[in-house]
């Protein structure tokens, strides 16, 4: 088993207070032939330096500015020499046999289409509760997880397919990856990890949700869910993912339910004094616009060559098959969303 090589990669930006534990995860896993990669963007804390006096890291690279966490792990990507790719966030902590568990979904015949694995992610300070359990994608443009939900609960206790991975913890085939490409560097941050799992299912890839494989993750405060920078890169790069990635006639289909989604959500946010940004959002989108055209034509000539062009309309069962789950859970967050906004200001 273990003469499959894994490369971790672990990007970090001023994350002194979780990366020790991050890292410490890693190094103490039940599964050894690995390596670890560390990609820096720019930290302006101590983490670094923390990095070079405790670690012996096998590839540590620092940027000169923050790339963000899209461009920042395909940076860490090219230099990985392992058959398999663990992504892994700075504020993640890994289970012992985190890897084992996840890697084990790899080498069984029934899981040959298979691109990533998606792990059972677990609220850091609430452990009764997931934080993320793989991800989903709604026709109409919106991604949802499994946030919030009991760890027991029958939808996060056993092993699944699901839509794609969460970045958080995942683990990806290389070859796959290579073939297809990491993440679109434009996305910055959020969301860069849905657009890889339709991408890769696009190309007939599948996801495997392992929930033995578990990771505790601090994650951002409730907060960060309704700040500026929040709404301004997630309200834009959900519009990316649609329009690159909804190919054939899904985007006609799709195309009114999207934007009749968005107008209600332009009216919560506004609502929740947090309109401005989300404006900012669809002006920086129709700013990107010429680049996501010709991805998109890319993204079709890419399918077309290699014949997984038909494998478009097999991604729509997973539009519907959580349609109702997903919209209750959207629905329960923004109003969640809107006290937290309310209490806090």
């Amino acid at each position: 088993m273990e003469n499959r090589k894994v490369s971790f990669i672990v990007v970090n930006w001023n994350g002194e207070k979780t990366l020790t534990e991050c890292l410490d995860s890693i190094l103490a896993q039940t599964y050894k032939n690995n390596e670890l990669i560390l990609v820096d963007n720019h930290s302006t804390d101590h983490s670094l330096e923390l990095v070079k006096e405790k670690y012996d890291i096998d590839k540590l690279i620092t940027l000169k500015r923050n790339y963000g966490y899209a461009k920042a792990n395909n940076m860490g990507f090219k230099h990985a020499n392992g058959e398999y790719v663990a992504l892994i966030n700075n504020d993640a902590v890994l289970e012992k046999n985190w890897l084992e568990k996840a890697i084990d979904v790899f080498l069984r015949d029934k899981y040959k289409k298979v691109g990533s694995v998606a792990t059972k992610n677990i609220n850091y300070h609430q452990r009764n509760l997931i934080d993320t359990a793989g991800v989903e994608y709604l026709g109409f443009g919106a991604g949802w997880d499994y946030k919030n939900l009991p760890v027991d609960s029958n939808e996060v206790k056993r092993k699944k397919e699901v839509f794609g991975a969460c970045a958080t913890a995942a683990l990806y085939r290389k070859k796959i990856i290579d073939e297809i490409g990491l993440f679109d560097p434009r996305y910055f941050i959020y969301f860069e990890d849905t657009e890889l799992a339709f991408r890769l299912r696009l190309f007939g890839y599948g996801c495997i949700y392992e929930p033995e494989a578990v990771c505790y993750h601090y994650g951002g405060s409730k907060r960060d869910k309704n700040s500026r920078f929040y709404i301004e890169f997630g309200r834009r790069n959900i519009e990316f993912l649609f329009i690159k990635n909804m190919q054939g006639r899904l985007f006609a289909k799709y195309f009114l339910s999207h934007y009749i989604y968005e107008s209600s959500l332009f009216l919560f946010f506004i609502l929740a004094g947090r309109g401005i940004p989300f404006l900012r959002a669809k002006i920086q989108f129709l700013k990107n616009l010429g680049y996501l055209l010709q991805e998109r034509k890319k993204l079709k000539i890419a399918l077309i060559k290699s014949g997984k062009f038909k494998e478009i309309y097999k991604v729509e069962q997973f539009f519907f098959r959580s349609k109702v789950r997903g919209l209750l859970d959207k629905i329960r967050k923004a109003v969640r969303s809107y006290k937290v906004y309310m209490n806090l200001n």
